[in-house]
């Protein structure tokens, strides 16, 4: 069988050009965050080099100015923010968002740009140490683990909870004058 990186033939001329329009698109990549920014856009690195004709590994230029994902739905979500030395996963558009990130709406592509690193969106972060604060869904369990926890609102408990080894349902309160309330 032929190997098509050897030799001059019009085959391995096709396959070059075809390999070098190739490297030109832009699907995905591994990167390490640099930057995070409250505009809910982050600057982030390539994790794998490039390589030159020689073989040389040849790093990229930091991709700035990209918006990263949350998991969100309507007015809810889940709020968990990037920080700098996260890694994680870059995706690449099609065509320039530029319009449509600056709108947060539907719109033309800005440019005929197409497959570019310009047109990244970080979406999830991997590659991790096991965090030390989280919330974790196990079947019919959710566990919290936080330092602190702040709740804001209504909270209901419709059956009994233990905080410290204390039971709601069971505990009783004394007050001043020694008059203890049975619960409810």
């Amino acid at each position: 069988m032929m190997n098509p990186n050897k030799g001059n033939s019009s085959l391995n001329t096709l396959v070059g050009v075809i390999d070098n329009a190739l490297s030109q698109i832009s699907t995905a990549m591994p990167v390490t965050v640099l930057q995070v920014y409250e505009n809910h856009t982050v600057d982030v690195m390539p994790m794998v080099d490039m390589l030159d004709n020689a073989g040389n590994a040849v790093e990229h230029a930091p991709i700035t100015a990209i918006p990263y994902a949350r998991l969100q739905g309507g007015d809810y979500g889940l709020i968990i923010e990037p920080k700098a030395g996260d890694k994680g996963l870059v995706v690449f558009a099609s065509r320039d968002i530029s319009d449509v990130v600056q709108s947060k709406g539907k719109a033309k592509p800005a440019s005929l740009r197409k497959h570019s690193m310009s047109d990244g969106m970080y979406i999830a972060s991997l590659l991790y140490d096991e965090p030390t604060t989280y919330i974790k869904i196990t079947g019919d369990t959710v566990e919290v683990k936080a330092k602190e926890i702040k709740l804001t609102g209504n909270v209901t408990i419709s059956s009994d909870a233990t905080i410290g080894g204390i039971s709601f349902l069971k505990h009783t309160h004394k007050y001043d004058k020694g008059t203890i309330l049975p619960p409810k």
